[in-house]
């Protein structure tokens, strides 16, 4: 085996297209590369294809045009249904939903996080101390028995997140991962995922939340409201060119910098109004 060689990139999605239904694009002509241990934001206004991206990359859904390829093998329709390929696929990629709702069924958070590595055909044993492991990194140790229904929406988030850590994956995508959380689970959150770059996990990750993008990538990807690739490049220059988030809708005229962070208060038009620092 060459020891020089470069392993492939996380992800590679070249020229990819999506339509939900005839005539309603999703996703234009998208093309990107993640390597492994990328920390990628994906940037554009609400309907510009941030879910439908982070969805095709996770397997979920399969582009109409265009391939994908994770890890080196080609991810498609047709190549999971190998049981091989789509073990391996999904034992290397995890998705977080934007709505912890949406992921959440079992009738408690161990029969939640146990779900994943079931399917995977874990063995019993190591199946829970991982659940034991993850539930006292997290704090859901006094949860275990609860039915998810019952938990706050920052418990709900951190069992969502549990589900996919427990098979240990090398890929973590995220969409709106900060949505609806008090300050303090947010800050939490934001220093775990810090915690996961660190230890070599790639992380893509959706957002509106332009002010948390420098804690949460290193690269942006903005995806504009025709749906295709408008701009890529660092986060600091992606976050100084308002020109570029104005053209997709992702921030108005007010918004502002401070220091390196961009800020951007919310105004009324039509009437007087003044920032305050």
């Amino acid at each position: 085996m060459d020891s020089g060689r470069r392993a492939p990139p996380a992800f590679s999605l070249e020229n990819a297209g999506f339509a939900y239904e005839a005539g309603t694009d999703a996703l234009r002509a998208v093309s990107l590369a993640v390597d492994r241990g990328d920390r990628l934001a994906i940037l554009g206004a609400n309907g510009a294809g941030k879910s439908t991206l982070l969805r095709i990359l996770a397997g979920l859904l399969h582009p109409d045009s265009g391939t994908l390829r994770a890890f080196g093998e080609e991810i498609s329709e047709r190549s999971l249904r190998d049981r091989a390929t789509a073990y391996a696929f999904r034992r290397r990629v995890g998705l977080v939903f934007q709505n912890a709702d949406s992921q959440l069924f079992s009738p408690t958070v161990r029969d939640e996080i146990a779900f994943g590595p079931l399917q995977l055909d874990l063995p019993l044993e190591q199946i829970e101390r991982r659940i034991a492991d993850l539930a006292g990194m997290l704090g859901l140790t006094d949860l275990l028995d609860r039915p998810p229904y019952r938990l706050s929406g920052g418990e709900k988030r951190k069992v969502a997140l549990a589900s996919v850590l427990v098979v240990n994956p090398d890929a973590i995508l995220l969409d709106e991962p900060t949505q609806g959380l008090d300050p303090r689970t947010r800050g939490w959150l934001l220093h775990f995922l810090g915690e996961l770059h660190q230890a070599g996990k790639t992380l893509v990750t959706a957002t509106n939340d332009l002010e948390l993008v420098p804690d949460l990538a290193d690269r942006a990807l903005v995806l504009n409201e025709a749906h295709g690739v408008e701009a890529e490049g660092p986060v600091r220059e992606i976050l100084a060119d308002a020109r570029l988030l104005q053209s997709v809708n992702v921030i108005h005229e007010h918004a502002h910098h401070h220091g390196e962070r961009l800020h951007v208060h919310p105004h009324f038009h039509g009437t007087d109004h003044d920032h305050e620092h």
